[in-house]
């Protein structure tokens, strides 16, 4: 398992430091350095956007926004990760449950979603049919993976969340 998630570090770092369009292309690399190390020695948010406001001459609000959107679209796909190499391919969605929240997110609240399609869902774990999520607008992605997305998921084990 540990060289399923060294494989997925390295693949979403180099994903996701493409999506900050603020950083001109020849500064791509030092992205995704800055990420990877803060990441890889336990770097709090807070250090990382100290560290990219620095090597980018960025804001530090831009820096803090950077740094946590990032970690958790990480955290987001660790978690995938490690649940598909433990054969989990089920997940209740879960919101911070605040004002904050998306109503593309919030719809999803307490559904029942699956790893391998992030277009579909279902109310409960006993309804046999899944629905596209677009039906009730929400959003077809992972929890995590929105920009500075703050869902998390609860894994379905053995048909027990």
């Amino acid at each position: 398992q540990p060289k399923i998630i060294t494989n997925e570090l390295g693949m979403w770092v180099a994903e996701n430091s493409r999506l900050i369009k603020t950083i001109p292309e020849q500064l791509l690399y030092r992205a995704e350095s800055a990420v990877y190390d803060a990441i890889r020695s336990g770097e709090s948010p807070t250090s990382l956007a100290r560290n990219l406001q620095k090597v980018f001459n960025i804001t530090k609000n831009r820096a803090k926004i950077i740094a946590r959107d990032q970690i958790a679209k990480l955290n987001g796909n660790l978690t995938r990760a490690r649940n598909l190499a433990l054969g989990i391919t089920q997940y209740q969605w879960l919101t911070s449950r605040d004002e904050r929240v998306r109503h593309s997110h919030e719809v999803l609240e307490s559904k029942i979603c699956s790893w391998n399609n992030e277009d579909i869902y279902k109310k409960s774990e006993q309804d046999r049919s899944w629905k596209k999520r677009t039906s009730i607008a929400g959003v077809t992605k992972h929890p995590g993976q929105d920009i500075m997305c703050r869902c998390t998921s609860l894994a379905i084990i053995g048909g027990l969340a």
